[in-house]
């Protein structure tokens, strides 16, 4: 009996429970709306303009509105398969998400009228892809000096870049950028210095963004460089000029000899100094000349400026004494200005080399580098000038001298410092040498207790670096052990009377 009752309480508790847990407020219902199958858009840049958004799925009445993360916006009903809904401005400020769904009229309280859910997304805002309709003009003639080129179109920001010749895209900051529809860039000489055509495009940045049509610019060559002479065996009448001797403004004047052209060791072509147009009683600088001797049909006669800024503008100091190597490529020479390179230069003449890109196989970044440097200071304070090149470009030995003449002078390596007399260093660049450690040897030094006479002479490097020739008046002229790549430079001394 006991356990009669005891399975009786237990029902009835059972049945206490199922009742009490029917009578809770159990509110979740399915969604008994439309169906959504995709939105268009189903994304949108953050910032842009109002838009209307199309819904396609299934199920929608006429009654049917589109909710933006729950709040309604007016919506037209197409068909049963489709509602548009027109999203504000307001909607897509920010960046981030929106919930998209649809309200269909309820016809009961088991009945929500409610879609599934489809998330809308707001991106990052987009720049556009600029056009260019004209230039102010789309031909110079070279030699020419910097100037404003006026650039017309559509979509330019602050942030747009002008591309110059799209096989090298140099790139250009604008000077000005009036609206959308107007850019001021300023061309240097340097890019207009040489016959042929370039490309003119404008870039804007990401997100979004691209490059715009290219627009072709002529460039004619007429004549040399002002002040220049003709100079044989340069066949053409205006190919190949030779400059006067080469200015003597800075520090240093006086030391470097009278400039000569340098020219390839297959003839074709030729570097010399001269002046820019319209630069009357300005600073020299050096120029390359392509005489297309022995060159493929195609090739068109011009000249590049070699003395070029890292901005892409001319020189700012005197440049002299070119020495080119074998292929043309590589250009070398001695100036007193400092914006070459982005770290600018210490004072006075310095020796630098120039990559033309002349003939390089595959792509070329076209760039100057100081090669009167060394890690021990031997060089600090030192007028280098009359540099002399490897047929490869890797090695270019120069004349190094100090207008001090205190000190003593301490033989060995290009460590010991400068004494004031004449010294002849030779740069490795490790150009085309993998695993090479660029470095600076010293080849010769001044001895005696005074410094030598007579007019600077440069050393004449060979084309295999080496070997070395240099004019003096001591045997004893030449640092013992001086090597560079592991070769000893051999030094043919030419005796002369004191």
């Amino acid at each position: 009996m006991k356990r009669s009752l005891a399975g009786w309480v237990l029902a009835l508790a059972i049945v206490w429970l199922a009742a009490g847990c029917g009578q809770t407020n159990n509110t979740f219902q399915p969604n008994t709306g439309a169906f959504i199958s995709y939105l268009a858009p189903s994304r949108a840049s953050a910032g842009g303009p109002a838009f209307t958004l199309t819904l396609t799925g299934a199920g929608f009445v006429s009654g049917t509105v589109v909710q933006w993360n729950g709040q309604n916006r007016p919506t037209t009903f197409v068909n049963t398969g489709q509602v548009t809904a027109a999203i504000t401005a307001a909607d897509i400020a920010t960046v981030g998400t929106a919930a998209v769904n649809s309200l269909n009229p309820s016809k009961g309280p088991t009945d929500n009228g409610l879609s599934n859910t489809i998330t809308f997304f707001i991106d990052a805002a987009s720049n556009p892809i600029p056009t260019i309709s004209s230039l102010s003009t789309t031909t110079v003639t070279s030699p020419a000096a910097g100037f404003d080129l006026t650039i017309t179109g559509t979509n330019f920001m602050t942030s747009s870049i002008v591309y110059w010749n799209a096989a090298t895209l140099t790139s250009l900051t604008p000077k000005s950028v009036t609206g959308s529809t107007q850019i001021v860039v300023t061309i240097p000489s340097s890019l207009v210095a040489s016959a042929g055509t370039a490309v003119v495009s404008v870039f804007n940045p990401a997100p979004g963004g691209g490059t715009s049509n290219g627009v072709t610019f002529t460039i004619t060559v007429t004549s040399g460089p002002t002040g220049a002479r003709s100079a044989a065996p340069i066949a053409a009448p205006d190919a190949g000029t030779v400059a006067a001797a080469g200015s003597s403004s800075g520090s240093g004047a006086g030391i470097a000899a009278q400039d000569t052209p340098a020219i390839s060791g297959n003839g074709r072509f030729v570097a010399y100094s001269g002046l820019l147009p319209g630069s009357s009683g300005g600073s020299t600088q050096i120029f390359l000349h392509d005489t297309c001797a022995g060159a493929d049909a195609g090739c068109v006669a011009g000249t590049v400026l070699v003395s070029v800024g890292a901005d892409g503008s001319a020189g700012d100091g005197a440049s002299s004494a070119p020495a080119i190597s074998a292929d043309g490529r590589y250009v070398a020479f001695s100036s007193t200005a400092g914006n070459f390179t982005a770290a600018g230069a210490p004072s006075g003449r310095q020796i630098y080399l120039r990559d033309t890109c002349v003939g390089a196989a595959g792509a070329c970044v076209l760039g100057t580098q100081l090669i009167s440097t060394d890690a021990g200071g031997a060089l600090a304070g030192a007028e280098n000038i009359l540099p002399s090149i490897s047929a490869s470009g890797r090695f270019v030995a120069f004349l190094s001298v100090t207008p001090s003449r205190a000190g003593e002078v301490a033989a060995g390596g290009a460590g010991a410092p400068n004494s004031g007399y004449r010294q002849v260093f030779v740069r490795d660049t490790c150009i085309g040498a993998g695993g090479c450690t660029p470095q600076t040897t010293r080849i010769s030094l001044q001895p005696g207790d005074a410094p030598a006479g007579g007019a600077a002479t440069g050393p004449a490097l060979s084309g295999d670096a080496r070997r070395l020739a240099l004019a003096g008046r001591d045997a004893t002229l030449f640092t013992p052990g001086a090597m560079i790549d592991d070769s000893f430079f051999h030094a043919l001394i030419q005796k002369t009377n004191p």
